[in-house]
């Protein structure tokens, strides 16, 4: 853990922003009566307003502030108008270590710009200055030119930079299905990963790298419905809709779940959920969805535990949603963050009979041990395996089957129960383990011990497992042979 976060933070990162940006104008006041001309109460503001980067910008200025005294460069590509909220913005951009000079300035329409109104630190009303024309032919192939632009300079200086291109997408004519699509095929092409934060048809980002809708954009943009489906075949149908190899999904107050495509043989997406969102005091959740993709698309790929990317992430998700309008990051909120990370070590669990040793039970254990420091394996005894498999089980005794797999390098204990279940040994287990893995096609509502653990993670059944290669499958083979 200590190595993942040591290289991210030495990481050279070049975070190439592309999307919606706008002025974000805080406005508090109080009621000052009712109006004369109409029985409406009268705003009355109190003190100067404040303006704040939003949409894209936010994005960028949660990414300045993660890197803030590292090598990692943030550059915004969108499009402003040739007004005085443009200039606002881009000297928000400098003041905050984000480079503008890419954005588009378009005379023809103005900088967005959302008026939101505060009395007592809650949000009441919102008026918007903007238009959502789309982009022209020519702000298109601006935008992709700068991209090309910073990409060969940013390799030219450094060839070792990890570069990233998000997408934050508010539909508001930036991001055209033209633009989106040609963004995600030119990424792929140069081995660059994209992050999406949808506001349009899922299907037009068909290639992405990762995804993250929230659950009520799932079902209007996807028209995949977590409530009546589970979260398991919502990530499913995410991966099949667009292809990608992440999909996040974020859902309020429970928290976020994470999908991961893990091979090009596996059966559907790995499923990750961690322990949902202590419960806080939410002001404002403007801008929360832009912190979460900031968040997920700095610390990628630099070997952090997907457990520990979804803790971090919800973590500074739940600073940002107790403050009125959009919030930007401070180093001590990641600190707090991942400081309890970098301390503890993660304890997998997994169970099974595991009678006769096969390669679903090879691929299911190494990939259990990846998640954390140490796996523990139960396995049933011998009088549990004939309650659950019939008198003709098991076929190798309790004391033969731990000893094998105490042999393979990825399991670190053994441990026989006598029950029907793994529930009662998971109580008793000290420390008690943090993940627990099950292979097969489980719903996690389904596992048993699954409120003792901090996240269950489902390994569907890969090619060519789950038949021959199961227990039962090998012992139907042998005794069909010999009839």
């Amino acid at each position: 853990m200590e190595n993942a976060l040591g290289s991210l933070a030495s990481a050279k990162q070049v975070f190439i922003v592309v999307g919606d940006f706008m002025l974000d104008k805080v406005i508090n006041g109080r009621l000052h009566g009712i109006a004369n001309e109409a029985p409406i109460p009268v705003f009355k503001g109190l003190g100067h307003a404040k303006y704040q980067l939003g949409g894209a910008g936010n994005v960028c200025a949660n990414l300045a502030a993660l890197s803030a005294g590292s090598d990692c460069k943030v550059v915004a590509l969108g499009l402003v108008g040739a007004d005085e909220h443009g200039e606002t913005l881009r000297g928000l951009c400098k003041t905050q270590g984000i480079n503008p000079d890419f954005l588009t300035v378009c005379p023809q329409r103005p900088t967005t710009c959302k008026n939101r109104y505060y009395i007592n630190n809650r949000l009441v009303f919102r008026s918007d200055d903007e238009s959502t024309a789309a982009a022209t032919a020519d702000a298109e192939l601006e935008i992709m030119r700068s991209v090309f632009t910073i990409v060969e300079a940013s390799r030219a200086v450094c060839p070792n930079r990890r570069i990233k291109i998000i997408l934050s997408d508010y539909n508001k004519g930036a991001l055209t299905d033209k633009l989106r699509q040609s963004l995600i095929v030119y990424a792929k092409g140069e081995n660059i990963e994209t992050f999406v934060d949808p506001k349009t048809d899922l299907a037009i980002y068909y290639g992405c790298t990762f995804i993250k809708p929230n659950k009520g954009e799932t079902a209007r943009l996807g028209r995949i419905y977590v409530d009546e489906i589970g979260l398991e075949a919502a990530h499913r149908r995410l991966h099949e809709l667009l292809d990608c190899k992440y999909s996040l999904i974020t859902l309020a107050e429970a928290g976020m779940s994470l999908g991961v495509a893990e091979s090009a043989t596996s059966a559907g997406p790995t499923f990750y959920q961690g322990r949902p969102s202590t419960q806080l005091e939410v002001i404002d959740v403007t801008g929360a969805g832009d912190v979460v993709l900031a968040v997920m698309a700095y610390i990628w790929g630099f070997g952090l535990r997907y457990k520990d990317c979804l803790e971090i992430a919800n973590s500074i998700a739940q600073k940002s949603v107790m403050h009125c309008g959009t919030y930007v990051m401070t180093q001590a909120d990641w600190a707090a963050a991942v400081g309890p990370i970098a301390k503890k070590s993660n304890m997998v669990f997994t169970n099974g009979c595991f009678d006769i040793l096969h390669v679903g039970h090879l691929r299911l254990l190494e990939a259990a041990r990846k998640l954390g420091d140490r796996l523990i394996v139960g396995i049933n005894s011998d009088e549990s395996v004939r309650r659950l498999k019939g008198p003709s089980r098991p076929i190798r005794s309790a004391e033969a089957r731990a000893e094998m797999l105490k042999a393979l390098p990825w399991v670190d204990e053994v441990v026989v129960f006598d029950e029907d279940t793994p529930r009662d040994l998971l109580e008793r287990l000290q420390p008690r383990p943090n993940v627990l893995v099950k292979g097969g096609d489980y719903k996690v509502e389904d596992v048993v011990g699954r409120e003792l653990v901090d996240e269950v993670v489902i390994f569907p059944f890969q090619n060519g497992v789950a038949g021959n290669n199961s227990t039962s499958g090998i012992i139907d083979s042998v005794l069909s042979q010999h009839r």
